[in-house]
């Protein structure tokens, strides 16, 4: 089962990120978004972890595998740092703040995704690029002031993986990635209230910090 989770959500997150369709996209956000709530719901589910403590109580270190005995003890851990011992109040608010988080997260990533980025490179550019792709990016209209270009919209992170991995121009990948990741409209104001969650969180569960929390 969380086989089938984790590769459900490696899905969305990929669509979420590279999809070209922007209905896609959206919509992959919005499922991450329920996933996650429901994810939330599973791992702070009390009556599991007071089974489970309740079990490796009356289990027999001398029944059980070194394996075994590390696999348990590690899973009470995690569930131990995901604030199952607190009182339910604080608990309750637990959950709560991890909730906000979480849509903080989604729309963070909205804003980087939705951000519209058109870059036009030439030929010399884009030097290690395959032939397909520079037959697909070409400006052909000669109308346009960007004709014999190569055209890159970087609002699909899709793009942007192509002049990563490819591009032999370290110039033309240093411009991709800080037009794509620059400071976004919005997203300042978000990324300060996702520090603040986060320090409340790591607190509630008795970190000093994000940082301990997260190691």
């Amino acid at each position: 089962a969380n086989c089938e989770l984790s590769n459900s959500i490696n899905t969305i997150t990929v669509l979420k990120h590279i999809s070209p369709d922007e209905k896609i996209r959206e919509l992959s956000r919005e499922i991450e978004g329920m996933v996650n709530e429901r994810v939330t719901d599973i791992v702070k589910n009390r009556e599991l972890y007071m089974v489970l403590c309740k079990t490796a109580q009356n289990l027999s270190s001398e029944t059980l595998s070194k394996n075994e005995k590390k696999f348990i003890d590690d899973t009470l851990t995690e569930m131990k740092i995901a604030g199952l011992d607190l009182p339910d109040e604080k608990l309750k608010i637990l959950k709560n703040l991890e909730r906000q988080l979480s849509q903080k997260c989604i729309v963070f990533s909205k804003n980087i995704s939705n951000n519209v980025i058109k870059l036009y490179f030439e030929l010399e550019e884009l030097d290690g690029l395959p032939e397909d792709i520079l037959k697909r990016t070409e400006c052909k209209n000669d109308n346009d002031e960007y004709n014999g270009y190569h055209k890159f919209n970087l609002s699909s992170i899709a793009d942007l993986m192509l002049i990563m991995k490819y591009c032999n121009v370290r110039e033309t990948r240093k411009k991709c990635w800080e037009a794509k990741y620059s400071e976004i409209p919005g997203n300042y104001g978000i990324f300060k209230d996702m520090l603040s969650l986060r320090v409340q969180i790591s607190e509630i569960i008795g970190f000093k910090n994000w940082s301990e929390y997260a190691l």
